[in-house]
């Protein structure tokens, strides 16, 4: 057992020069001296030796590290300036046992509410000049409220810069296990504050391999869909009729499953709350303004950006796309095949062109007309592209107007084609008779305004009901107003009289054509034919050309 040995052995004098103390045991003896201030220092010159305090229990109830001058509470090798090591039981929760503390910091001057035990971290720090010491961080149990049942809370305070031992506090853990980062009372698992623009980081400095990651984890369910992890934006402006903005929530698509969905919504009115907008649905396709997939694009408005590379945009009325350029001519839209272009559409001093190469298509609605147009250049072309090829025909073509072929004069121009049916009738200069008929058939062609026509006749009766010159009326075409632009043929007649030379004339600016022929020896001189040529059983065909007003 080792001893202290002083001048006053046993007693601790609180004033005057007190002398040496000595503490000594088999192996050496460790001098120190008394003061009147109470100060006791211990030391032995020339050696550092350890300095222990023990009890019944614990042999290294205190021990300095003579050569470190680290302290241990229950150790004999402390590692650090200050280490302590005990053997207690584990707590997980519930009712807490001090006997079960390693270390316990006791406030006992505790008055109120929010009060408790603070640790504080100090450091020296350079002014400029003389230096000194600050308090730059400390951490703080309190309770919340005043009493043996009152809850706790945990608050880290640090310095800002500058400010030196202004501590703020950063930092709260409460009583309910929320932790408030900026905020002294969060109202979740974690509430992040701030009066500026709050900001999180995750990220890795590994230079590769590693990635940063945010994983949200929702309920663990099978039978059925919804939002199981949920991120919502507000305002905390509690002035507005409602603080959501809106929210990114993902779930089950199919129930049973962990096919998962990804939805977005937003708040389109003040006070509303948000309606989802868009999703990427468990086949990876990106529905906007709807909620599946339809094949063709109809029932509910929306668009769907598939997987499978389709695009589909459907709508109840009004435009579905716009496409713009929104400064010099040139292409809008590009068509490729396998990276190769096989067309596009595009604009030219405000018109739309839609082509392939050099062969395309230009809709100038200023002149009501479609052009021929060069896509790869960007430019009209003249005389180039033809419409449809020997092997590639179009069918029929309907125009309202004409056709310019060969050349752009009016020479060129052919305004009208036709092929029908028409109805002549045997009258006369003199009365309109009302010859009856067994066959009077014929047709006409009307290429511009050169008129074709021919027609088989064949009397059956009623000839006497005619007088003057014989004519044949009801062409389907007014004769031209110019003379001699018109002649035909009637051939294969049977008539009541010897006839030669006979042949019509349709007459300027009428519907009918004058008969002429010769009746009489030489027949070298014709004229109009008398009806008197004609009788009940009179037959011929009848062609003729003339230009048409």
């Amino acid at each position: 057992m080792a001893k202290l040995i002083g001048n006053q052995p046993n007693q601790v004098p609180t004033n005057g020069d007190l002398g040496t103390m000595a503490y000594q045991d088999s192996d050496n003896v460790v001098v120190g001296n008394l003061s009147a201030d109470g100060a006791v220092v211990i030391n032995e010159s020339g050696a550092d030796v350890d300095f222990r305090i023990e009890s019944d229990t614990r042999t290294n109830a205190f021990f300095l590290d003579g050569a470190t001058g680290n302290v241990g509470i229950g150790t004999s090798s402390p590692q650090s300036r200050t280490e302590i090591i005990g053997s207690v039981s584990d707590f997980s929760s519930g009712t807490f046992s001090r006997s079960n503390a390693i270390l316990t910091l006791y406030n006992s001057n505790i008055t109120g509410a929010n009060q408790g035990s603070i640790l504080a971290f100090d450091s020296e720090y350079d002014d400029g000049g003389s230096g000194g010491r600050a308090t730059f961080a400390l951490i703080k149990g309190a309770n919340d409220t005043w009493g043996n049942t009152g809850s706790g809370n945990l608050q880290f305070f640090t310095s800002a810069p500058g400010a030196a031992s202004s501590l703020q506090e950063r930092m709260r853990i409460d009583s309910s296990g929320n932790v408030g980062i900026g905020t002294s009372s969060p109202s979740q698992l974690l509430d992040v504050s701030s009066s500026g623009t709050p900001t999180a980081i995750i990220q890795t400095t590994a230079s590769s391999s590693y990635d940063a990651k945010l994983i949200i984890r929702g309920a663990r369910t099978t039978t059925t869909t919804g939002e199981f992890c949920q991120i919502l934006f507000e305002t905390n402006d509690s002035a507005a009729a409602g603080d959501q903005l809106g929210f990114i929530t993902a779930g089950k698509d199919v129930a049973s499953t962990n096919q998962g969905v990804i939805r977005f919504g937003t708040t389109g009115t003040d006070g509303g709350t948000p309606t989802e907008r868009m999703r990427i649905d468990s086949s990876g396709n990106l529905l906007v303004g709807k909620t599946s997939t339809s094949t063709p694009i109809t029932g509910a408005e929306g668009i769907e950006l598939r997987n499978s590379g389709l695009i589909g945009v459907g709508k109840n009325g009004g435009i579905c796309a716009y496409f713009g350029r929104n400064t010099d001519d040139g292409g809008i839209v590009e068509f490729r095949k396998g990276g190769t272009n096989v067309g596009s559409i595009g604009t030219l001093s405000g018109l739309l062109g839609i082509g392939n190469g050099d062969a395309g298509l230009l809709m100038a609605g200023s002149v009501d007309a479609i052009a021929p147009w060069n896509a790869s250049t960007n430019a009209t072309r003249d005389a180039a592209i033809n419409l449809g090829t020997g092997t590639n025909r179009w069918k029929d073509l309907y125009l309202s107007g004409g056709v310019y072929l060969g050349g752009t004069g009016s020479a060129n121009y052919l305004d009208d084609y036709e092929e029908g049916t028409w109805t002549p009738t045997i009258t006369s200069s003199g009365a309109a008779g009302s010859v009856t008929y067994n066959e009077r058939s014929a047709i006409y062609t009307k290429i511009g305004n050169l008129v074709q026509v021919q027609a088989d006749i064949r009397i059956s009766g009623n000839t006497n009901t005619l007088s003057g010159t014989l004519k044949i009326s009801g062409l389907p075409f007014t004769v031209n107003s110019s003379s001699g632009r018109a002649t035909g043929v009637i051939s294969g007649g049977a008539f009541a009289t010897a006839v030669a030379g006979i042949a019509a004339y349709p007459h300027n600016s009428t519907t009918y054509a004058r008969v002429f022929g010769a009746t009489s020896a030489p027949y070298t001189s014709t004229s109009d034919l008398p009806v008197s040529v004609i009788n009940d059983s009179t037959a011929f065909y009848f062609s003729v050309i003339y230009i048409s007003a």
